[in-house]
């Protein structure tokens, strides 16, 4: 996933920010276990647009599959049958 550089140290920097945040469970009184994200490094611009990224992407897929489902539920409408279709099954002999 990291980018092929000549720096060792760029390569450095965008592992940590990759992992600029952790994941910590902690006990309040009234509210239970709460989870919470603390931040351990103070640059995590490359970590946020990964996230907003994946999170852009699974937007357009959802809509991708309500556009299919859509498309799916016409076609299958399109199929002539019942009363409205009597005139046409009578003028094909």
């Amino acid at each position: 996933m990291l980018p092929h550089t000549d720096k060792p140290q760029g390569r450095a920097e965008v592992a940590r920010q990759l992992t600029a945040e952790k994941e910590i469970s902690q006990f309040e009184i009234g509210k239970g276990v709460i989870t919470k994200w603390v931040q351990t490094f103070s640059r995590n611009h490359l970590l946020d647009a990964c996230y907003m990224s994946f999170v852009g992407l699974s937007v357009l897929q959802w809509q991708a599959d309500l556009a299919e489902r859509k498309r799916n539920q016409q076609s299958a409408g399109q199929v002539i049958s019942g009363r409205k279709a009597s005139r046409f099954v009578g003028s094909a002999r």
